[in-house]
């Protein structure tokens, strides 16, 4: 059920509602926490929960936790320092499967309080047996929300094939519903085998399902003056100049290399064969010896894409990469 459903007017209690359950994973996030939680607690959607993983903090990260304990339905599990990814990855394994929708959250952004009630209008009105990814606009700004401007918009189809090359998916940004859930959270990938979870997300979901972009704004989004995106964000001959450098030090063919392993491995029992030899087009692409063979394995993947993204970096990784061995990681 999602809003278009409450022909009838609002139901009467909270629980009428789809559950939503908000996954964080935390690591010494004191600075910006609290305005993140502020953002949560009025959220306009009435049924929603919160799953946090603490992966190690040594500031006042659970000291804040607690005292939202009482503002909104939430769970907070400490851990051993995993890193980002594991951390998010494991928050995912432990959180509770009794809600209808799932949505991604880090620890110092703040949420436009529709955020949740738009994401699952957008969501609940696609096919509930797809699995379905829904990524949205973000409004970045710096530090202390000053120079706020759109975030990027993706500049290419979100296809499986373009998921390889590259991720356009802003984690913060993500809601899923149920079967896409089942899906990333009982075939999880090994510890260190991904680049980041909201990839790992972008590429499982698209080769599987479907993604969806909700083209307005529904948080802001900060980007750190230490983050090495914000140095290039807006300019989009920066952000060409930087996907050069990734692709043609080979960053990307070494990301994608481990990827396409790890969903061989990961997904084993639910591939279908056209599924299977799409993944070995690719571990061909970034793994054949000699870049003619690379370069026709591109071709045989992606026929559709020659002047995507994805063909003219692969091409540039293909051209002045080595091919990578077959070992994990």
């Amino acid at each position: 059920m999602g809003l278009s459903d409450l022909n009838n007017g609002p139901p009467e209690t909270p629980e009428a509602y789809p559950k939503v359950c908000i996954v964080m994973s935390t690591y010494n996030g004191g600075k910006w926490l609290a305005q993140q939680m502020d953002s949560l607690v009025a959220q306009t959607w009435p049924n929603m929960c919160l799953y946090v993983r603490d992966d190690g903090s040594s500031d006042d990260t659970l000291d804040i936790l607690a005292t939202y304990q009482n503002k909104l339905e939430m769970t907070v599990s400490p851990g051993e320092n995993l890193g980002a990814c594991d951390s998010f990855l494991q928050a995912m394994a432990d959180a509770p499967d009794d809600a209808g929708y799932y949505a991604f959250c880090d620890q110092d952004d703040i949420w436009f309080d529709d955020k949740i009630a738009r994401s699952v209008e957008a969501v609940s009105s696609l096919d509930p047996d797809t699995p379905i990814l829904l990524h949205s606009q973000q409004m970045v700004c710096d530090d202390n929300l000053g120079d706020q401007q759109p975030g990027r918009l993706p500049l290419i189809e979100a296809t499986f094939e373009n998921a390889l090359a590259g991720n356009i998916v802003t984690g913060c940004t993500v809601m899923i519903h149920t079967s896409a859930w089942q899906l990333l959270k009982t075939t999880r990938p090994r510890r260190k085998a991904i680049y980041i979870h909201d990839w790992w997300a972008y590429l499982v979901i698209s080769l599987f399902g479907r993604i969806e972009f909700l083209a307005s704004p529904t948080m802001l989004y900060r980007q750190h003056t230490s983050n090495t995106s914000s140095r290039y964000h807006g300019n989009p001959i920066k952000q060409l100049y930087r996907a050069f450098k990734l692709f043609a030090g080979g960053q990307i063919n070494a990301h994608t290399h481990r990827h396409v392993s790890e969903l061989q491995h990961a997904f084993e029992d639910l591939l279908s064969e056209q599924q299977k030899n799409k993944l070995a087009l690719a571990a061909d692409m970034v793994s054949a010896p000699g870049a003619l063979q690379r370069y026709k394995s591109l071709r045989q993947l992606s026929p559709k894409q020659r002047t995507s993204a994805l063909q003219l970096f692969h091409m540039i990784g293909i051209l002045v990469s080595p091919a990578r061995d077959q070992r994990h990681g």
